[in-house]
């Protein structure tokens, strides 16, 4: 039956509007339906009214769900209330729901992220891990779309991407410096494109450290060299933060200046 459609008991009246009683004087009842669509508190039926002062409120049970039917789910009870793109995009990566939930729950959204008050409760973090997981594993298939990204993780990843993102964070957490303004890069417009750059910069034979020491200097002006004549403070000009153009030339300026760090800032030093 469609959510809509209330079911209430009603007493049942005679031609008068009275009740009618059975033959020990008991109220005689019939079930009934409602359709609660567009009406307001007033427009009730007074048995609908008592149970909504009375906060009786219906409660589903929907036993034996797998992950996928569990989502499923949360996109249909949410359906009043809209969720934010972040929120409904979480609910297309069932497969690996619990794997995002491990990442977001890593040290490094604790001490090295800057997180909004918000970000926790509104989807951004479960966002961002999925982010980091494309980025790192598969940098061609990032969307700035998250429902389209998460879609194809669930049907594409494996649990190593995300044990592989996981074991990513604590690692970059360890080398990352306490001062706020190494901190300060780590935030929702920036945190996964940082996170996809550590990853190129070890894997091509560098120690975890060097980074740390890398965002020390970037962070204190390091940040207005120029790559191909644009810097990172000219690129964040521009408003369309995950715009799949915009994320890959921020990852391809820091690869870069990365390496010119270590092969030329560090050697200097």
């Amino acid at each position: 039956m469609d959510e809509y459609i209330v079911t209430h008991q009603r007493k049942i009246l005679d031609d008068n509007g009275n009740p009618k009683r059975d033959a020990q004087g008991e109220l005689l009842w019939e079930s009934v339906e409602y359709d609660i669509r567009s009406k307001t508190y007033g427009q009730l039926p007074e048995e609908l009214r008592d149970r909504f002062d009375g906060y009786q409120i219906e409660t589903a049970i929907h036993q034996d769900c797998d992950i996928s039917e569990i989502s499923k789910l949360v996109r249909k009870y949410n359906n009043h209330k809209a969720m934010n793109q972040a929120q409904k995009a979480f609910t297309y990566v069932d497969a690996f729901a619990r794997e995002i939930r491990e990442i977001t729950a890593n040290r490094f959204f604790l001490d090295a992220y800057t997180c909004s008050r918000n970000d926790r409760k509104n989807g951004t973090l479960e966002r961002m891990a999925g982010d980091m997981v494309t980025l790192c594993n598969y940098p061609v298939q990032y969307r700035k779309d998250s429902k389209t990204a998460f879609k194809w993780l669930n049907e594409n990843a494996t649990i190593s991407d995300f044990e592989e993102v996981n074991g990513l964070l604590t690692r970059l957490t360890a080398c990352i410096g306490a001062e706020k303004e190494i901190r300060a890069l780590f935030n929702s417009k920036h945190a996964h494109i940082f996170v996809a750059a550590f990853k190129a910069f070890t894997e091509s034979g560098h120690e975890d450290a060097e980074y740390g020491k890398f965002l020390e200097w970037f962070a204190n002006g390091g940040n207005k060299t120029e790559i191909n004549g644009k810097s990172w403070e000219m690129m964040g000009v521009d408003p369309s933060t995950r715009d799949t153009s915009v994320v890959h030339g921020k990852i391809n300026y820091l690869v870069t200046l990365v390496e010119q760090y270590a092969k030329e800032v560090r050697k200097a030093a």
